[in-house]
């Protein structure tokens, strides 16, 4: 598993960035240019209530972008959905299941960092978890930017191997139990988990678990952490590493291309 390592600062993504495989380059529009009136009221009612709504499920965060505390699916966030389902139809070479959205960054539109299961579409190919950036410009085109790899598909000895199967942990009985146990006597912290990405066989099992991290002080503000499980053969757990997600890294260009 490629770690994601805390930075104190991220960089703004460039509108204009491709990546080879991902999508066709749309036009960026100019900071400060007009979006196109709605002319329907009924539908500039919803809009603006949808748009109130998101707002909300907010934190902003250093660098531009804002967590999502509210329900992170694609389904509960319908300008998300959007975005990533008209990049998704210009891919060529992979295929990706959103899992969460995770962020959300304003430039000259807007920047969109979403968890998702994907797979190379070629024979045999294993599955990844990779933070994928999405750019939707003011006109609404909306492309795949860039990439950061949780776990990857080469499948080493010894490495983690992606959940292929349901990611709700609440369906994953053996999973569910060792967070649980883990998490009993946990301090400083109260962890939610979101959704389990993969296992990773030693002498017992570590888990893999995306988190909603809340420190244990008023007025914490929840951020995203990849938690790692360890339960061992005797069928005690504990958590043996929590890293934190910072958005805005990506993986190398050599990587990308």
């Amino acid at each position: 598993m490629k770690k994601i390592i805390t930075a104190a600062m991220v960089l703004i993504m460039a509108a204009s960035m491709t990546a080879c495989g991902s999508v066709e380059s749309s036009d960026s529009a100019d900071p400060g240019a007009n979006i196109s009136a709605v002319t329907d009221p009924e539908t500039a009612a919803e809009t603006t209530t949808t748009e109130a709504i998101e707002e909300e499920t907010m934190v902003h965060l250093a660098g531009g972008w804002s967590t999502v505390t509210g329900d992170t699916s694609l389904s509960a966030n319908a300008a998300a959905k959007s975005a990533f389902d008209k990049a998704a139809e210009t891919l060529c070479g992979m295929e990706y299941e959103p899992i969460s959205l995770l962020a959300t960054q304003v430039v000259a539109g807007t920047n969109y960092c979403i968890l998702c299961r994907g797979k190379a579409t070629v024979p045999d190919a294993q599955p990844v978890i990779q933070l994928v950036y999405i750019y939707e410009d003011l006109k609404g085109n909306a492309e795949l930017t860039n990439t950061k790899t949780i776990i990857d598909s080469e499948m080493l000895d010894g490495g983690f191997a992606v959940n292929d199967g349901d990611i709700a942990i609440e369906r994953n009985e053996e999973v569910k139990e060792a967070f649980e146990k883990a998490t009993q006597m946990l301090t400083g912290a109260e962890l939610e988990p979101e959704a389990y990405l993969g296992n990773q066989v030693v002498a017992g099992s570590n888990y893999l678990v995306l988190c909603k991290q809340t420190a244990a002080v008023p007025g914490a503000e929840p951020e995203f952490t990849l938690a790692t499980v360890y339960s061992d053969l005797d069928g005690n757990a504990e958590i043996s590493e929590i890293e934190e997600i910072v958005f805005g890294e990506y993986d190398s260009t050599e990587d990308n291309n």
